[in-house]
């Protein structure tokens, strides 16, 4: 990724990046307005403002070849799209930003806990909901589960929300790197057929990390287990139960396998990776670990140090230089960030002695660094463990 090494550089790179993000929110404004219906009835307004914007997306897209050849020229750099793509990555997590309470990020447990609230009580769902709701049903239909009864497809999300940490990382990822390339959310609604987002009632993008974390899971159990859901369809009476259970029992074995007892190793996480964003990508890590159980039991108890702010001090100096940061944390202490997230948690802090896989977003006011977990932003505060994979993505020139 491209390196700040002086001052006039960085604020080049950070001027260029202003132009993109600038090209970025008009091609949003424009495809909304393009999708107002012939029937408005101030059609031939929105007409006259769409040419408008055009001509400004020209000029503007003008101004930024500009910027990013002369930024080309300055870094050896091969082409513009490369250039682009590691301008668009050098600031931190931009998904996170300006979010609602509770989607700061991925939610490995969203997607259960929203189909189970339309079993118990399928009014109360907002318009928001309701839309994930049938894009999370989309994905049952596109793995050709859309004949499973509801119950089974609950159970099977209960799955998902069981040990879904590293792949909500994975799915922190994938979101943050189309929201930001050049036609991102055309790209990832080519790919996964739904958008990459919604725009509520307040004008606020709401990312679609739920529908996103079924399908990866459902590529992951598609992949791995032997037989397919069609054969279990066929079946009638308690033949279809009985393969019903164990076709649930051997979706929550596939994944435990991989989330729920030892993680994701860093091939695997990889993999997934490459899986979902394609052969277009150079994905490059480096991994540390810091602590081991005994240092860390014994620092919690005050003596000694179990890494942790070996830890902190690495990720500090280290994480300008890497677009991602992801770990996997035993014995983990979290708080909330805000008053907000303490109220709608309802505790000040979180200490777990299981694992736990987060991304990074950055270093607090007091130091500690930032995290997305189940949705909340929270300060990383301790761990007895911590294994640390810092993360490159890179554009292929092709």
């Amino acid at each position: 990724m491209i390196k700040y090494d002086d001052i006039l550089f960085k604020n080049a790179c950070l001027k260029t990046q202003d132009v993109i993000t600038s090209l970025n929110n008009l091609n949003s404004i424009i495809n909304e307005i393009n999708s107002i219906p012939e029937t408005y009835d101030g059609k031939d307004l929105v007409d006259d403002a769409i040419e408008i914007l055009l001509n400004l997306k020209d000029i503007v897209t003008n101004l930024s070849d500009d910027m990013l050849n002369t930024l080309c020229i300055m870094t050896g750099a091969s082409s513009i799209s490369d250039i682009a793509f590691q301008l668009n990555l050098s600031n931190p997590l931009g998904i996170f930003e300006g979010n609602v309470l509770g989607e700061y990020g991925a939610n490995q447990s969203y997607s259960y806990l929203l189909f189970k609230k339309y079993l118990e009580d399928p009014d109360s769902l907002t318009d928001i909901q309701k839309k994930r709701l049938d894009l999370i049903n989309q994905v049952f239909e596109d793995f050709q589960y859309a004949d499973l009864p509801d119950v089974v497809k609950k159970s099977i999300l209960y799955a998902f929300h069981e040990g879904g940490c590293a792949l909500s990382s994975a799915d922190n990822i994938i979101v943050d790197v189309y929201s930001r390339i050049p036609n991102g959310e055309k790209l990832f609604e080519e790919k996964y057929g739904f958008p990459l987002y919604y725009v509520d009632e307040n004008g606020i993008k709401r990312y679609n990390y739920a529908p996103l974390h079924t399908k990866i899971n459902l590529n992951m159990v598609s992949k791995d287990l032997n037989y397919d859901i069609k054969d279990v369809l066929k079946l009638e009476g308690h033949d279809k139960e009985r393969a019903y259970i164990k076709y649930v029992d051997d979706v929550n074995t596939c994944l435990s396998s991989y989330t729920r007892f030892r993680g994701l190793t860093n091939s695997e996480f990889v993999n997934v990776l490459k899986d979902e964003l394609g052969d277009k990508y150079d994905i490059s890590t480096d991994t540390e670990s810091y602590g081991n159980y005994i240092t860390g039991a014994m620092s919690y108890l005050g003596i000694g140090d179990n890494g942790f702010s070996n830890f902190v001090s690495d990720y500090k100096n280290k994480k300008e230089d890497y677009d991602y940061v992801v770990i996997n944390v035993h014995g983990f202490t979290l708080k909330p960030y805000d008053e907000a997230t303490i109220e709608q948690i309802g505790t000040k802090e979180l200490f777990n002695l299981g694992g736990h896989n987060v991304i990074l977003n950055g270093i607090s006011e007091n130091g500690y660094p930032i995290v997305s977990s189940w949705g909340y932003k929270f300060e990383l505060t301790g761990s007895l463990t911590t294994d640390a994979v810092y993360i490159n993505i890179g554009d292929k020139n092709e």
